[in-house]
C-alpha cells in the first residue's frame, strides 16, 4: 500500500514537472527567445502618471519588448503638487490611471501580464509613498512586543499595494542587525526587525502571513545579509570578512519560513571567505552551493539587488572589464542563478534621468543573453527552469481580465 502511494506521488511529481516544461516550450515557440527571456527583466519606468498614456518608452518595453516585470517608485506617482494639498483620493486615482496603463500594454500575443514591484519597507525604505502610506519601519514592529501588530501592518500594506495594481512587495528583510558596537549600519538598522533571530523570524512571518492574506507575493530579502558590514551598498562595495559558517547559518532563517514568500534576493556583499573578489549578484560557486543547490529553497525565484544605481554592483564590472557595462552585469548575473534581474532606474527620452540605464541597455543585455543560451545548453537548461518559474507566477489574462481588474481596485478605493 505504501509503495503504490509512493509510485502514485512521484507520478505525479514527473507529470506535474512534464506539464511545466511544456508550458515553457509553448511560451517560448509563441514569442520567441527574445520576447521570452525579456520576461526575467525587472525595470524602472521613465514615465509619471502625467504622461504614461502616449509615452513611446513604455510601448517600447512592455507592449514590443515584453519585460516581465516594472519597479513602480515615488517619482512615477502624484507627489509633491497633490500632497500639499493632501488630495489622497485625486492622487490615488491618478496613481490607478497610471498603474492601468501599464498593465494594458501587454502584448496582445502576450496573456502573460506585466508584474509591477514595489519596496515598501517603513518610512524612508519604500519605492512607493504618497498616496499610500508605508508601515511602521520592522524594528518599530518588533519593538511593539506584539506580533499581531507585525500582522496588520502586513495586511494593511498589501491591501493598499493590491489596490492600487502591486503585484510583488520586494520584502521583508530578513537581516539581522549585527552593528550592536561602533558606528551603527544605518543601511540596515530600522530595516531589520531585530538583531536576533528569535526574535526576527515570528515578526517576519507574521508580516509575510499579513501579504499573503491581502494576495501580495513576497520576496524576501537578503541574502548574505547587510547586517554583517557598516558599508552602505549604494555607496560603496561592502565586505564580508568573517566566518562562512556564520553566512550559512543565515540560509536556516529563509527555509525556517520558507512557505511563507515566493523569492529571495540576494545582496551585493562580497564574501571574502568564498570568492574573495566576487559579489554574491556574480558568484556562481556561492549561490549554487547556498540556494540552488538546497532542495527546500530551489524552487524559489531569485533576484538580484538594483543593479541600475548600486555602486555595489558595479565596482566589480568595472574592475573586469576594464569599463562598466550594464551588459556585462546583466550577463554575469544571469549566468550566476539568478531568476530575475532587478534595474530599479531606468532613463527614457525626454524625461528626467534618474539612471544612466537606457532601454537600449536593456535590449542588448536580452540579445547577449540570448547569444548565451544559443551557444551554451546548460545556460539554455537554466534559462527554461527560470522562465518556468517565472510563469508559475503569473495567471494569464485578457484584455477583458485587465479591464475587469482595473475596475475592482477603482471601486475598492472609493469604498475604502
Amino acid at each position: 500500500m505504501l509503495r503504490n502511494i509512493v509510485k502514485a506521488f512521484l507520478l505525479f511529481i514527473i507529470l506535474k514537472n512534464v506539464m511545466a516544461s511544456d508550458d515553457v516550450e509553448k511560451y517560448i515557440k509563441d514569442n520567441g527567445y527574445k520576447k521570452s527571456i525579456a520576461q526575467l527583466f525587472v525595470v524602472g519606468i521613465p514615465v509619471d502618471y502625467k504622461n504614461v498614456s502616449g509615452s513611446s518608452d513604455l510601448n517600447k518595453l512592455i507592449t514590443d519588448m515584453n519585460v516581465g516585470g516594472v519597479m513602480l517608485n515615488s517619482y512615477n506617482l502624484p507627489s509633491v503638487e497633490l500632497k500639499k494639498g493632501d488630495n489622497r483620493k485625486l492622487a490615488f486615482n491618478n496613481a490607478i490611471h497610471l498603474m492601468h496603463n501599464i498593465t494594458m500594454k501587454s502584448s496582445s500575443s502576450v496573456k502573460t501580464p506585466v508584474f509591477i514591484y514595489a519596496d515598501f519597507e517603513g518610512y524612508g525604505y519604500s519605492s512607493i509613498n504618497y498616496p499610500l502610506t508605508p508601515p511602521p519601519n520592522p524594528l518599530v514592529l518588533s519593538s511593539s512586543g506584539d506580533i499581531k501588530n507585525s500582522y496588520y501592518a502586513g495586511l494593511v500594506s498589501g491591501y493598499q499595494l493590491k489596490a492600487l495594481g502591486v503585484d510583488v512587495i520586494l520584502g521583508p528583510v530578513l537581516d539581522l542587525d549585527h552593528g550592536l558596537q561602533g558606528s551603527p549600519n544605518l543601511s540596515i538598522s530600522l530595516r531589520s526587525f531585530s538583531e536576533s533571530k528569535k526574535i526576527m523570524l515570528p515578526y517576519a512571518k507574521a508580516y509575510l502571513d499579513g501579504l499573503s492574506d491581502s494576495h501580495i507575493l513576497a520576496f524576501a530579502k537578503h541574502f548574505p545579509s547587510y547586517g554583517h558590514v557598516y558599508e552602505n551598498a549604494h555607496k560603496e562595495q561592502p565586505v564580508y570578512n568573517g566566518s562562512l559558517e556564520k553566512i550559512k547559518s543565515e540560509i536556516q532563517s529563509f527555509e525556517d519560513i520558507k512557505d511563507s514568500y515566493s523569492g529571495i534576493m540576494t545582496s551585493h556583499l562580497v564574501v571574502k571567505t568564498n570568492d574573495k573578489n566576487i559579489p554574491v549578484t556574480y558568484n556562481k560557486n556561492f549561490i549554487s552551493d547556498n540556494l540552488l543547490d538546497k532542495k527546500s529553497l530551489s524552487s524559489k525565484i531569485l533576484i538580484t539587488d538594483d543593479l541600475s544605481n548600486m555602486e555595489a554592483s558595479k565596482i566589480y564590472i568595472e574592475k573586469r572589464y576594464e569599463k562598466f557595462s550594464y551588459v556585462k552585469s546583466a550577463e554575469n548575473a544571469f549566468k550566476a542563478g539568478h531568476d530575475l534581474l532587478l534595474f530599479s532606474h531606468l532613463s527614457g527620452s525626454g524625461t528626467k534621468k534618474h539612471s544612466s540605464l537606457t532601454i537600449k541597455d536593456i535590449e542588448d543585455s536580452i540579445l547577449a543573453i540570448e547569444k548565451i543560451i544559443e551557444e551554451n545548453p546548460v545556460y539554455r537548461k537554466r534559462f527554461k527552469e527560470s522562465l518556468g518559474k517565472i510563469l508559475k507566477l503569473k495567471p494569464e489574462e485578457s484584455p477583458d481580465d485587465l479591464q475587469i481588474n482595473h475596475q475592482i481596485r477603482v471601486e475598492a478605493h472609493l469604498v475604502a
